[in-house]
């Protein structure tokens, strides 16, 4: 089965506990033998895909005001914006649906 993790941040580019898990739950997918994919986003502009311990990871820059590993260097009136954007970026989601219908190909 080919199982897809979406995740704002992956490894190396963390923060926090949540990409921790979603780390462990791809090797854990794979290590069952599973088709396993990540898309999570990276600092720099391109899509980017990379086999890591044989899981595909696609990396892209969101289009928005800041990247989110940057969050606290802004004012917080600046990420009410960011966030706002974020909820309805466009952007984000059309790269998503590309990766997923290559990935539906494959």
């Amino acid at each position: 089965m080919k199982i897809c993790l979406i995740s704002n941040l992956y490894e190396p580019y963390t923060r926090g506990g949540a990409e921790n898990v979603v780390k462990t739950m791809a090797e854990g997918l794979k290590a069952r033998g599973e088709d396993v994919l990540v898309i999570s986003t990276k600092p720099k502009s391109g899509l980017k895909q990379k086999i890591e311990a044989g899981i595909r990871i696609y990396r892209f820059k969101p289009l928005n005001i800041f990247y989110y590993i940057n969050d606290h260097k802004w004012p917080f009136f600046i990420r009410i914006f960011w966030h706002i954007f974020d909820l309805f970026n466009f952007f984000v989601a059309k790269t998503v649906k590309k990766i997923l219908q290559k990935e539906n190909r494959i």
